[in-house]
């Protein structure tokens, strides 16, 4: 019993409804079941493909959770500590319409500037979402993301919202299209040559956007000032991050060149965990990667046997990995293809 009281001790916020929440609720809940009647009738396998979405969705929002608090949705309301399947489903729901929008009504749009519209269509349908719950006490920012940010708002909401709901959606759309390729079962060219400068430059640059986003989770300490260009964030970790990527995708594809791309992606999670956990425990050994008091909060406290890393950081590095790998390689598939 000891696990289960543990992380329920580090679930403590307030759940229940006020009437303006549970309103807030039910027009989250409203707009998500409307949009997938209009899904069912437009797509074809719209629970797969809703399924996909929300998958990308989660996997963000279990990663970035100690950024930020959710409350007063209800106690049936949430999945993970304050991770709100409801609002998970909006997110979801909508980033799915407006991507089969866009691409209904430019069929012949090549995938950057889809990709792009896209996103332009969804940040200010999200910036809205998170102005009404910040206004309706939803939604609160952790100590260390406040201090982190520029102090400059809109309405009620730091500014980098700018920033953050962007980011968001491109690490999840990039996911979701991968599998959506797959899911249609696409004429895609096989490549046996990787160009390597670019997929270099295509992991760089979504190691770089996510650091940038979660960078008030962790302090990165002791590195020399040379490597230090944004806060605390460093090209030596970025570098590092790089390399694995690139290390997993050399032997992903010496040890599974003929395999269907779930296997080879999943095969390239694992990899990159398998490098990435004993770096990151030496680091944080060393002091030279902090948790902020809002992360090490949730952490329960069981540690890896060999390494001694929280074992909430051996969960979130396969999650990190996902997106980032889902980022890289869906970018790959489109310039391979010319999509």
């Amino acid at each position: 019993m000891l696990l289960p009281l543990t992380v329920l001790a580090h679930c403590s916020f307030v759940k229940e409804t006020t009437p303006a929440t549970l309103l807030y609720v039910a027009g989250l809940l409203a707009a998500s079941v409307l949009g997938v009647v209009l899904l069912a009738r437009r797509v074809d396998r719209p629970l797969a493909r809703l399924g996909l979405m929300a998958a990308g969705v989660l996997i963000f929002e279990l990663f970035t959770a100690p950024m930020w608090l959710s409350e007063h949705l209800g106690r049936y309301a949430y999945v993970y500590h304050d991770v709100s399947w409801v609002m998970l489903l909006a997110w979801s729901v909508a980033l799915l319409l407006l991507d089969h929008r866009v691409a209904r009504r430019r069929p012949n749009a090549r995938a950057l500037p889809s990709f792009a519209l896209t996103l332009a269509l969804f940040t200010p349908l999200a910036l809205l979402e998170e102005l009404v719950a910040v206004r309706l006490g939803i939604r609160s920012y952790s100590s260390e993301l406040l201090g982190a940010v520029s102090g400059r708002q809109l309405a009620g909401v730091p500014i980098e919202i700018l920033y953050y709901v962007p980011v968001f959606g491109a690490l999840v759309l990039s996911f979701y299209r991968l599998w959506a390729l797959l899911l249609d079962d696409a004429a895609l060219i096989p490549v046996r040559r990787r160009r390597w400068l670019r997929s270099i430059g295509i992991a760089a640059l979504g190691v770089l956007l996510f650091e940038v986003m979660v960078e008030p989770m962790v302090q990165n300490l002791g590195f020399p000032a040379w490597s230090v260009f944004f806060h605390d964030i460093n090209v030596i970790l970025i570098a590092c991050w790089v390399l694995v990527l690139g290390l997993a995708a050399v032997l992903v594809q010496h040890a599974l060149p003929d395999a269907p791309i779930p296997v080879r992606f999943f095969a390239g999670m694992v990899v990159v965990t398998a490098l990435v956990l004993p770096l990151e425990a030496w680091l944080i050994s060393q002091g030279h990667r902090v948790y902020g008091p809002t992360a090490s909060g949730e952490f329960t406290g069981y540690k890896l046997a060999l390494w001694g890393a929280p074992v909430e950081v051996a969960v979130a590095i396969p999650f990190y990995a996902a997106l980032i790998i889902g980022f890289v390689r869906y970018w790959e598939t489109v310039m391979d293809n010319g999509l």
